[in-house]
């Protein structure tokens, strides 16, 4: 790990600002992903230079129902089986999709061999076990915790409100102690949610990115002010200098 002086200081004049004037009401020990898909992990590591490791940040869900599915069957993650499927592995109990460790291009230019992809498996099997006791402790403890769901527009119809209810139920029914959701959705949706926001947070971007590149350069700001707004405690000293698969 190396130190960044600029980033570093930046972000605590920032987050020092932020505490002062706003009394830390969106000030968090941990921010999280929920999924559906790999942007929001990935948006936070880029702003923040910073990642708390968690089950979904890696992930694909197809919709909000298959991730309150997976919630309600937690034990059942990852291990009945996975299906590779478009450069993925899909969990044949939830159908949650997640990434190996193996760089993206070797699956995508077809290079990967059947022992490579049964090494990358039996890593994934290991690493979601231990993903999935981080996740519940983390979610039982005290420290508090901002849980963002970026939500797909095929999500959001007459009854999104309630379904955003039951996952924030299914995150209390794991044992949720001092969380907050954040739902995330496109600006065009707008209209469609009607939640109060001290109980349920919801906020808008632009545009989401494709699915099949959620670092296009073009949608990079779309989260700043989200993150401005919802931020971890005062900054790491340290950062690790670290590639993610997605990386240019």
């Amino acid at each position: 790990m190396r130190i960044r002086p600029i980033i570093y200081f930046k972000t605590f004049i920032r987050r020092l600002v932020n505490k002062l004037f706003k009394n830390g009401d969106n000030c968090y020990d941990y921010i999280l992903s929920l999924g559906y898909n790999c942007e929001v992990a990935y948006r936070i590591v880029k702003y923040y230079q910073s990642e708390s490791s968690g089950l979904f940040n890696w992930s694909y869900s197809n919709t909000i129902d298959e991730l309150i599915y997976a919630l309600n069957h937690f034990e059942e993650i990852g291990t009945g089986g996975f299906e590779y499927k478009n450069y993925l592995f899909e969990c044949k109990n939830t159908h949650i999709f997640f990434h190996g460790r193996a760089p993206m291009e070797v699956y995508m230019n077809n290079t990967a061999t059947e022992e490579e992809k049964n090494a990358d498996l039996e890593e994934l099997v290991s690493r979601l076990e231990y993903l999935k006791t981080k996740f519940l402790k983390m979610l039982r403890n005290d420290n508090r915790k901002l849980y963002i769901y970026k939500i797909k527009d095929k999500d959001i119809d007459e009854n999104v409100n309630e379904k955003i209810k039951t996952l924030k139920q299914c995150l209390l029914s794991n044992g949720g102690k001092n969380f907050d959701l954040l739902i995330v959705a496109q600006e065009s949706q707008r209209e469609k949610f009607t939640l109060i926001d001290n109980e349920y947070k919801v906020r808008f971007v632009n545009k989401f990115p494709p699915d099949e590149n959620v670092v296009e350069n073009k949608y990079k700001r779309n989260w700043n002010n989200i993150f401005r707004e919802f931020y971890p405690k005062l900054p790491f000293i340290q950062f690790k200098n670290k590639k993610y698969k997605f990386d240019k």
